[in-house]
């Protein structure tokens, strides 16, 4: 069965905390979820722990705390898989004093618990681990690798005060919440079906600005389907 995009929900809040709870997501079999959680700036105070519908949950990011290069924007990518009831995400900060806080979660079926190449970038470049001496630009961009054509690409980016003007063509918004009075935005994209190698996702900003994107790729469950191998070919016939 092919990978299916199936639901999205997604919350935030510009009160200072340490917590985020999102709307109540369906549950089902083998299901696949991600949860891509952002906030302002200082990328020393990153997510500390996701719960929700018993799952184990893994960040799956490619750097420690990936933040945009200026301090402005911090993001992490959270997976989680398996056959739970309908349940709240909840993500937890090593802060108590957290400020503007965003997160978006998906779910699919068709999807194995697989993930392959968890990537960031910044303006500086891949992977976003340093905050600090960036100069803003208006293109977002992450590059994930996949193993076959039966993966899905999932991205997300969060930007200062900048919205996407241009999205990357090949990829579908699933996603979009932006933080009330902060103006801060949290984008998530797929491309289901991405080709075999290694895919670019970039997006033109309506400005320049402090940005960072996070990206990865899931496997279809059972594999890519197995190779269809004529008569003619195992018997060399016109070969």
């Amino acid at each position: 069965m092919a990978i299916a995009f199936v639901e999205e929900q997604e919350n935030s809040t510009n009160v200072s905390g340490s917590t985020l709870s999102l709307p109540s997501i369906a549950g089902g079999t083998d299901v696949f979820y991600i949860l891509a959680v952002g906030r302002k700036g200082a990328g020393t105070l990153g997510v500390s722990s996701v719960t929700g519908g018993g799952l184990t949950w893994t960040e799956q990011t490619g750097a420690t705390d990936p933040c945009g290069a200026r301090d402005q924007t911090l993001l992490s990518l959270w997976t989680a898989f398996g056959s739970p009831a309908a349940f709240e995400a909840g993500a937890t900060w090593a802060s108590s004093a957290v400020p503007e806080r965003s997160g978006i979660i998906l779910s699919y079926s068709g999807a194995s618990s697989v993930v392959d190449d968890p990537s960031s970038q910044n303006t500086l470049g891949d992977p976003a681990s340093t905050c600090t001496g960036g100069t803003d630009n208006s293109t977002t961009s992450v590059s994930v690798t996949t193993v076959d054509a039966t993966s899905t690409i999932i991205t997300a980016v969060m930007t200062k005060n900048r919205t996407i003007s241009t999205a990357d063509a090949d990829y579908v918004e699933r996603g979009f919440v932006e933080v009330v009075g902060a103006q801060n935005e949290l984008y998530i994209h797929d491309r289901i079906g991405a080709p075999n190698g290694t895919d670019n996702c970039s997006h033109a900003l309506s400005d320049v600005g402090d940005w960072v994107a996070c990206g990865l790729a899931v496997r279809q469950a059972g594999g890519a389907p197995a190779a269809t191998v004529t008569l003619k070919q195992l018997m060399g016939v016109g070969l």
